[in-house]
C-alpha cells in the first residue's frame, strides 16, 4: 500500500500525518517535495515510481509508471532510464496536456512559477486522487483512508455513497462514501486557482461502440490486447515467471507465456486442477511456492492488516504471494 499525497495552500505540516497511512511494512522510501503552494510526498518501494521534472516554467511531479507515449496513431515505448527526459520533452511541446499522450498508471501535480497549480490523473484513474478541504487549502491522496485517519478534521458518512459502496463495492461517479471527500475524475487535469476556484479539463472519454462479436474474433482480439499490454510492460533484460492463482486474469496471461518468454510458473496456495493440463501443453516448468519462515511472517503481517483494513470479503484462502494488488500478476524473478 504505497501512494502519493499532497497539499495545496495548506500552511500546517500535514504530510507527516498522511505518509504513515501510505506505508505497509514501514520500510518504504518517502520522497518529499515543496514547490511553494504545493507540498507533496511519494511513499514507494523503489524510486522508479517517482518522477520529478523541473522545467524553466514549472515543477512537475508524476507518481506511478509510464510505459509508452502516443505519437499520432503509434506508441513509443519508454524505459526507466529515459522516462524523465521524455516527460520533460513532451511537457515543453504540449504543456500540461502532455499527460493525454501518456500510457500508464500515474497521477501527479504541476506548479508553475506564477503559482498556477494543476493536478492530473491517467485515463482510467488507476492511481485515484481523493480530495478534501482543510482550513483554506486542499489535501489530496491516492488513498482515501489516509485522509480520514491522518487529518485533524471532522468527516461524515455520505448516505447514498455508503449504500452504493456496501451494495456494489464501489461508489459511482466521483463521489465517495465520505461527504467531505470526492475524487478527481479519470483523464482529468484539474486547475486549482489561488482564489480557490477549481476547473476540470477532461482530456479523454471512452466511446461506447457496441459490436456483435463471434467467439473467435473476440478471443483473438483479447489475446492481441493482452499481448500488447505485456509487450509494453515487460523488459527484455529480465526473465519472468507467472504467479498463477488459477483465476481468469492469470490464466489469460498464461496463454501468452510462450510468446513472451515467460519461463516459470509459480503458485502458492490451493489446487489448480485442469490448469495443469494447459501448463503441460505449453511445456512450461511449474513449481509450488512454499512460505519460508521469512515469508510466513510477511503473510501473517498481511493477514493481520487485511483484518484491520478490509470491510468486506477478506478471504485469506485465496491468498497468492502476499496477495498485493497488481495490474498484472507478473512477478520479476531475476
Amino acid at each position: 500500500m504505497v501512494g502519493f499525497c499532497a497539499t495545496v495552500d495548506v500552511s500546517s505540516p500535514v504530510l507527516t500525518a498522511l505518509t504513515p497511512h501510505l506505508s505497509f511494512f514501514d520500510s518504504e522510501s518517502i520522497y518529499e517535495f515543496d514547490f511553494g503552494r504545493v507540498t507533496a510526498a511519494c511513499v514507494v518501494h523503489d524510486e522508479s515510481s517517482v518522477h520529478y521534472i523541473q522545467s524553466p516554467s514549472a515543477d512537475i511531479l508524476l507518481y506511478g509508471k509510464v510505459h509508452t507515449f502516443r505519437d499520432g496513431d503509434s506508441h513509443t515505448q519508454i524505459s526507466n532510464a529515459n522516462v524523465d527526459s521524455i516527460l520533460l520533452s513532451l511537457f515543453k511541446q504540449d504543456g500540461p496536456s502532455f499527460v493525454s499522450r501518456l500510457n500508464g498508471e500515474f497521477a501527479g501535480v504541476i506548479e508553475y512559477s506564477n503559482g498556477e497549480t494543476l493536478v492530473f490523473t491517467d485515463r482510467l484513474s488507476t492511481q485515484p486522487i481523493f480530495v478534501t478541504s482543510l482550513n483554506s487549502g486542499i489535501v489530496l491522496s491516492t488513498n482515501l483512508p489516509a485522509l480520514t485517519s491522518g487529518l485533524d478534521r471532522e468527516f461524515t458518512w455520505a448516505e447514498t455513497g455508503l449504500i452504493e459502496y456496501l451494495t456494489f463495492n464501489r461508489v459511482y461517479g466521483t463521489e465517495t462514501p465520505v461527504s467531505e471527500i470526492d475524487q478527481i475524475p479519470p483523464a482529468a487535469i484539474r486547475s486549482i486557482k489561488k482564489s480557490g476556484k477549481i476547473h476540470d479539463e477532461i482530456y479523454w472519454k471512452p466511446l461506447y461502440t457496441p459490436k456483435d462479436w463471434n467467439t473467435d474474433s473476440l478471443v483473438r482480439t483479447l489475446a492481441d490486447l493482452i499481448s500488447t499490454i505485456l509487450s509494453e510492460r515487460l523488459s527484455k533484460k529480465h526473465s519472468y515467471g507467472l504467479l498463477l492463482s488459477g483465476g481468469s486474469d492469470s490464466r489469460l496471461f498464461l496463454s501468452q507465456a510462450n510468446e513472451h518468454d515467460i519461463t516459470a510458473i509459480r503458485w502458492v496456495i490451493g489446487g489448480i486442477g485442469k490448469l495443469t493440463l494447459h501448463i503441460e501443453r505449453l511445456k512450461l516448468p511449474m513449481c509450488r511456492l512454499f512460505f519460508s519462515d521469512e515469508t510466513t511472517n510477511i503473510k501473517n503481517e498481511y493477514l493481520k492488516r487485511v483484518q484491520r483494513c478490509v470491510i468486506l470479503s477478506a478471504d485469506s484462502t485465496k491468498l497468492t504471494l502476499l496477495d498485493l494488488p497488481t495490474a498484472l500478476q507478473i512477478m520479476l524473478i531475476s
